[in-house]
Formats: structure tokens, C-alpha cells, sequence
């Protein structure tokens, strides 16, 4: 630790003869600065970091109690060393209650000032490290505190998804680390928020804000400052606990009922709320599973506040008619996007009013959909892969409410057929648009799948369309356009042989010499010899 010491005596030689008889510098002082009066040390203290003052007492004017005062109000870490002629021990007292380090007697001696200097600076640097210590501690408990939901958010998580085994570990961890305080025979009561749709279009990003905004409503409308916590599940559905509950008979369906209502005011979203049956710590990822699965199963009830002791409606699935997938494929093949939206919308309503309609039967519907319109395209020569989101977790997105279920059939089917109309009649502007690809990227490396992700079709779909309308061998016009370029190159520039090749996507010199004299019945260096053009 470097250090900067001050001394300050009205004489003169007293301050030379304590600077010059101790070697300052071994004991971590950079540098040694000199007063001969209080004003004139208050001055260098202002402008240096002093950390130790050996200060003579009796001094014309203000004295060194006087300094010491002032050090303490406004410098107290400077630790100060008195000096002084007499052993009155009420300069002592004084100096004691203003946070004197030590006083010594004139005449110095030298090693006692030595030994004392040590000692001072030996409290300096464990008051440094104090100061570290504590800026160090208050620094990560602030950090603590800001991460303090998340680490609760995942300590739920974990407990629902049975990750942690034991209660009291669980009780233990909640005390210690988040300050509450659950025994592991305390009730607890999970409500779980299933949101049906978002009315309104969001993207990621707005999702999770206004998810955000969900939980912060909740936080107000359903915990109402009650002991209990609002977090997420993995799946980001939200949830409230309610630690040791005590409700009066409808207060908390009132609550929910406002909070769904607030919800669709405000937020633009409909919601229903799923009360659980109350468990100890124990037992509640079982009661939180039951909840997960009353919400996944309910697609008749929207807006809805649900206890899990409330009687489920059953699907019947012998009554249940099958979809009229054929019909549905007809009038996509012909073009009869908007009636077949309204065919699908008609046929979920039926099974929604006659409450056959289950989760299990959405997913089977949404595989059913999916598949007609992948069948369709391909028959079409036309890939079906853009139309979907590339995410594992769409179709339990898609089938966890009707609204969306609806949106997503909707949606698919409409732009199923926009892409029918726009690549799968007029094969004479798809081919314009190959070759146009072909001439932009005449200088890269490229294949038939990039040229087939660009206009949306089927590998071997776009191969077999271009040589029935072209003559010609998708590969062979490739072939054909890269060395035209080549030709341009060798006839009108100086640029190497290789370099040619590069510049038309082979990079395998040998192979494009041979590919050339294939194709030209000469060698790239035989065509510039014969075709250069002379300045």
C-alpha cells in the first residue's frame, strides 16, 4: 500500500530532523510533505491523499488539537501521531476523543517514532482492507438483492420440477437465503394464470414485456400484499403462491375475476385463473402438476376462474366425428384458402359446443393440418418449411388455447395458399427468378438447395421445372454462366488463371482448368492467348 505521509511543526529543523533520521520510504511512504502551520496543513491535506500525520501540539495560533478536530470532521481516516513537550495528560484526553492514534513526548526518539509509525501503519492497512471487505460486501449483496427474484423464481422452479427432494432442505434454503420463513408443515396455495390469447399482435420481445406486466398485475390484484410470491414456471407460465392462506368464503374467485377482467381491459389478453388445492411444501409439485394439466385440458372455458375441485368436462371420444381431411385438401389445391379457414373454424366450434373437444384432439387436429398442407405443397413442388416457426415447442404453443389454435390454422392455410399462387402456377417466372439468382451469384460457391431455399421450392422439383422449360440442364446452365464470366475475365483483364477461377466459385484450380477445356475445347490460358484484347 502507498502512502503519503505529512509533518507539521512551527520549526523547521524539527521537521528536516524527522523526515531525514527515518528511512520513510521502507515503511510505504511515497512521499513525505512538510507544514509549519496549521493553515498550511490543512492546505496540503486538501490537495494530496494523506493517510498519517505526525503533528507537533503547541504551535503559534491554532494548535494541533485544533488540526485534529478539523482532520476528524473532515479527513477521519488520516490516522495522527501528537508531539508535544509536556506529558499533560489532558492533551491525551483530547486527542483520545478525536481519534488519536498515539502521542510522544519530545525529545523524539526516533525508534520509538519508528516503532509507533509501524503500528499506525499496520492499522491503516487493516482499516484498507476493512474498507474493501466492505465495499466488496456491499457491492454483491446489492447485486444479491437485484438477482434476489430470479434466484426465488428458479428455487420454485426447481421444487415444482422436483429437482430439490427434501422439505426441510426446502424450508432451510427458504429461511436462510430469502428470508422466508415456511416450515415444512406451513400450507401453501398454488394459482396458476393460463394465458388463452393475445389479442393483439406481439413480438417476442413485446411478449415478454407485457408477460412481464401480467405478473406485476397479479403481484397487486391477487397477492394484494399478502405473504406469497408471483414468479414463472419454465414454460413461462405465471403462478402465485399463497403462503399460510386465509380467505373469506369468494375472496380470492372476486380477486381473480378482476384480475381476468383487468387483463382484458388493460393488457389486451384473455386469461383464466386455476385455483389449486392448498399442500405443504412437500407435496406441492403434485398439486402444482394437477393445475398444469387442469389448464392444458380446459379449451371450452375461456376467462374462466377454475378450482381444481371443480367438476372437468370429459371429451367423449366415440362420439367424436373425424375431420374431412379430403375436402380440406380440395379446396387448398383449388384455391379455397378463405372457405377452408371458415371449414376448420366451423368444425373446432362444433366440437367446442358439443364439449368434445380435448387437448389430445387439438394436437391430433393440428398434426392433421399440418400434414394436408405439407402433402399439398410438396405435390406442388413447393417446401412447406418456411411456413412453419422453427421452434420444437410450437404445437404446444399452438394447442394450449382454441383462440390460438384458431389464429395458427388460420394463418398456415392462408399463407399455404398465397405461396400456391405465387410460385406454383407460372413456371416461366420462377425460372426468370433462378437465372437471376444464378447471374448474382456467379462469383460464389452455391447449390441446387440454395437456389430451391430461394424460390421456395423442392430440390429436385426445381431441376425437373428448369429443363422443361429451359431445354437445358439446370446444372449445365450453371456451368455454362459461371465460364461465360470466365471468358469475360480471361479476354478482358490480366488477372491470374487462378484467380479467375476463384472469382467464378471454383476455388479447385485443376478442376476448373479441366472443367473449362471440357466445356470450351481449349485451356484458360490456350482462350486469353487467343481472345485477350490487346490495349
Amino acid at each position: 500500500m502507498k502512502m503519503e505521509l505529512l509533518i507539521v511543526d512551527d520549526e523547521i529543523y524539527a521537521v528536516k530532523a524527522i523526515r531525514r533520521n527515518i528511512d520513510w520510504q521502507s515503511l510505504g511512504f511515497e512521499a513525505v510533505h512538510e507544514a509549519y502551520s496549521v493553515s498550511e496543513a490543512k492546505t496540503i491535506i486538501e490537495a494530496n491523499d494523506i493517510q498519517l500525520m505526525i503533528c507537533d501540539i503547541e504551535m503559534p495560533g491554532a494548535n494541533g488539537i485544533d488540526l485534529l478536530a478539523w482532520v476528524s470532521e473532515r479527513h477521519p481516516a488520516i490516522e495522527t501521531i501528537f508531539l508535544t513537550c509536556h506529558s499533560d495528560f489532558d492533551y491525551a484526553k483530547q486527542g483520545l476523543r478525536l481519534g488519536l492514534f498515539e502521542y510522544l513526548l519530545k525529545p523524539i526518539a526516533y525508534d520509538e517514532l519508528r516503532r509507533v509509525t509501524e503500528q499506525a501503519v499496520a492499522k491503516l492497512e487493516a482499516d484498507r482492507q476493512s474498507r474493501t471487505f466492505n465495499d466488496a460486501y456491499l457491492k454483491y449483496r446489492r447485486l444479491w438483492e437485484e438477482q434476489k427474484p430470479a434466484m426465488l423464481e428458479r428455487f420454485w422452479q426447481d421444487l415444482l420440477e422436483e429437482r430439490i427432494y427434501s422439505s426441510e432442505e426446502a424450508a432451510q434454503s427458504l429461511e436462510s437465503s430469502y428470508g422466508i420463513a415456511l416450515a415444512e408443515e406451513d400450507a401453501i396455495l398454488p394459482v396458476l394464470i393460463g394465458v388463452e390469447e393475445w389479442r393483439k399482435p406481439l413480438s417476442v420481445k413485446d411478449e415478454e414485456i407485457m408477460s412481464y406486466a401480467l405478473r406485476n398485475a397479479a403481484d397487486e390484484l391477487l397477492l394484494a400484499g399478502g405473504e406469497g410470491c408471483v414468479s414463472r414456471d419454465r414454460a413461462g407460465r405465471c403462478f402465485i403462491l399463497f403462503y399460510r392462506p386465509r380467505f373469506e368464503e369468494g375472496e380470492l374467485e372476486s380477486r381473480c375475476r378482476a384480475f381476468i377482467d383487468a387483463c382484458d381491459r388493460f393488457f389486451f389478453c384473455s386469461v383464466s385463473c386455476y385455483i389449486g388445492e392448498a399442500a405443504v411444501l412437500e407435496g406441492l409439485p403434485a398439486a402444482y402438476q394437477a393445475l398444469t394439466r387442469r389448464c392444458r385440458d380446459n379449451l371450452t372455458l375461456p376467462q374462466a376462474v377454475i378450482r381444481l375441485d371443480s367438476p372437468e368436462p370429459r371429451a367423449d371420444g366415440e362420439r367424436r366425428p373425424l375431420p374431412p381431411v379430403d375436402d380440406w385438401r380440395v379446396m387448398l389445391e383449388t384455391g379455397k384458402t378463405d372457405e377452408l379457414a371458415k371449414r376448420i373454424e366451423a368444425y373446432v366450434e362444433g366440437l367446442s359446443r358439443e364439449a368434445l373437444l380435448s387437448t389430445e384432439l387439438l394436437q391430433m387436429l393440428y398434426h392433421a393440418i399440418a400434414d394436408l398442407v405439407y402433402r399439398v405443397l410438396h405435390k406442388q413442388g413447393l417446401s412447406a418449411y418456411s411456413l412453419f416457426r422453427a421452434e420444437e415447442s410450437e404445437m404446444a404453443r399452438v394447442t394450449s388455447s382454441l383462440p390460438q389454435f384458431r389464429a395458427w390454422a388460420s394463418r398456415l392455410v392462408s399463407a399455404c395458399g398465397a405461396m400456391i399462387r405465387e410460385h406454383g402456377g407460372d413456371h416461366s417466372a420462377v425460372v426468370d427468378k433462378i437465372k437471376r439468382y444464378i447471374e448474382a451469384h456467379a462469383e460464389q460457391e452455391f447449390t441446387r438447395e440454395d437456389i430451391a431455399a430461394h424460390v421456395y421450392l423442392n430440390a429436385d422439383y426445381v431441376s425437373r421445372m428448369f429443363r422443361k422449360e429451359t431445354g437445358q440442364s439446370l446444372q449445365d446452365y450453371i456451368i455454362g454462366r459461371k465460364l461465360d464470366r470466365a471468358k469475360e475475365l480471361l479476354s478482358s483483364t490480366n488477372i491470374k488463371i487462378s484467380e479467375v477461377g476463384e472469382q467464378v466459385g471454383y476455388t479447385n484450380i485443376p478442376y476448373f482448368t479441366s472443367l473449362f477445356k471440357r466445356m470450351t475445347g481449349v485451356t484458360p490460358l490456350e482462350y486469353r492467348k487467343k481472345y485477350q484484347i490487346q490495349d
